[in-house]
């Protein structure tokens, strides 16, 4: 068997006339608060909820771990976030391709493992250019801070 909650819920009406549009308040508006063209009316309905069993579900989020450390970032002021440019350092190989091919794919892949393993959003234009320009100065044999 199935009981019924009867509710009631009241109010004001306020409809403009001239507009043609109405709003409903839970308070009483002050005459103040009412334009020239604006008509109150006192509201009551009866509403009829039926009572029904809801059932307790057990639910299990995992979040992912992209998402926490999205959210760890941001939680982070700008000082406090490790720099692109030392992930950027420790992954340029010591050793940089000769061959411009590979030279290029190396670029691109360290500059990519960047931009992903980076605590900022850096822009990729100025990542893959500080990669081009350290590769070559470890391939000219400077001494690179790393």
């Amino acid at each position: 068997m199935i009981t019924m909650t009867e509710k009631t819920i009241s109010g004001w009406i306020v409809v403009d006339w001239r507009k043609g549009k109405h709003r409903t308040r839970q308070s009483k508006p002050k005459a103040s608060e009412l334009g020239s063209n604006e008509l109150l009316a006192k509201l009551a309905i009866d509403v009829h909820v039926p009572e029904v069993e809801v059932p307790e579900l057990a639910v299990e989020i995992d979040v992912p771990e992209p998402h926490v450390r999205a959210a760890t970032l941001e939680a982070l002021d700008e000082e406090q976030l490790p720099g692109w440019t030392d992930v950027a350092n420790e992954l340029i190989p010591s050793t940089i391709p000769d061959e411009p091919d590979e030279f290029r794919n190396e670029i691109n892949r360290i500059t990519v493992r960047t931009m992903t393993e980076a605590s900022t959003r850096p822009d990729p234009e100025a990542v893959r250019e500080y990669v081009d320009e350290t590769m070559r100065a470890v391939a000219a044999g400077e001494e690179v801070d790393a």
